[in-house]
């Protein structure tokens, strides 16, 4: 199963709504495909020898440009599953933890 938030909002909306959410003044900016492709490219041949990057397989890599949204219609079917927080909730919530945690 694939747990994940109800939703499954764009790249740029979603750090458009958590910049704002918790107070950010940040702006997303877009980063070109070309460069994305080539620092893929780079971290799967560097991920060759350690088996993954950050914790990431290679063969996940390829993912680093969907947004990694995942279907939850088999989670809702199957066990009821209801997430409760938006991508955005959950990430500020997640933030504002980190937070506090540091003060």
């Amino acid at each position: 199963f694939n747990i994940a938030a109800a939703d499954t909002p764009s790249i740029a909306t979603f750090f458009e709504e958590l910049a704002a959410r918790v107070g950010s003044r940040s702006r997303p900016r877009p980063v070109p495909r070309g460069l994305v492709r080539a620092a893929v490219g780079v971290a799967r041949r560097a991920g060759r020898r350690r088996g993954a990057i950050g914790g990431t397989p290679v063969e996940l890599l390829e993912f680093v440009s969907t947004g990694g949204a995942y279907a939850i219609d088999k989670a809702r079917l199957v066990l009821g599953y209801q997430p409760e927080d938006s991508c955005v909730d959950a990430w500020a919530g997640l933030y504002e933890w980190w937070l506090a945690r540091r003060r």
